[in-house]
């Protein structure tokens, strides 16, 4: 049976998700409230997909992509949001996000999210391209320090200052 998490602060949109899956056989549902706990739950359990908030408290939806995109890159990913707009579903689809589903939702839409997700990825690799994750920090407005190692043992970090490349460094090169 399929393993899926929905990540989100809300406890009662948590509780109705779970009831609206009472029933469900295709796939076993686990919550968490934040992406500290999705991170531990994806630490010890095989995860087949991660339905995501993107504004939680402690670490938010974006910071979880980063961690997923790094540690857990074979697990696709869903986000949804009360704070879409087009361009940001342009770019999550672009770093491979299968769907941005607007909040609130009901539970046959996320039901379907779902479904299409599993079936679309049953066979192929998740994960985020570095390029549209670095957008989607500069859309979010996020400070961070992005370390990127690449398959040949090169590696680079990425400094932002609210959404702002403030510095790039790779190997003795720094700068832009």
């Amino acid at each position: 049976m399929k393993q899926v998490v929905i990540v989100d602060d809300e406890p009662d949109l948590l509780l109705s998700i779970r009831a609206g899956f009472e029933r469900n056989d295709r796939f076993q549902l686990m919550t968490a409230a934040n992406g500290m706990e999705a991170l531990d739950i994806l630490d010890n359990n095989v995860v087949d997909l991660v339905v995501t908030d993107l504004r939680m408290p402690k670490m938010d939806g974006v910071e979880l992509l980063a961690a997923m995109s790094q540690s857990f890159p074979e697990v696709p990913s869903i986000v949804m949001t009360a704070f879409g707009t087009s361009s940001l579903e342009q770019q999550l689809k672009k770093a491979g996000t299968l769907n941005l589903l607007e909040k609130p939702l009901d539970i046959e839409t996320l039901e379907q999210a779902i479904y299409n997700a599993l079936n679309f990825y049953q066979n192929r690799d998740g994960g985020v391209r570095l390029d549209i994750f670095l957008q989607l920090v500069a859309m979010e407005k996020k400070t961070v320090h992005l370390k990127v190692f690449g398959f040949d043992n090169r590696h680079g970090s990425f400094f932002f200052s609210k959404g702002y490349l403030i510095d790039a460094e790779q190997d003795d090169l720094t700068g832009d």
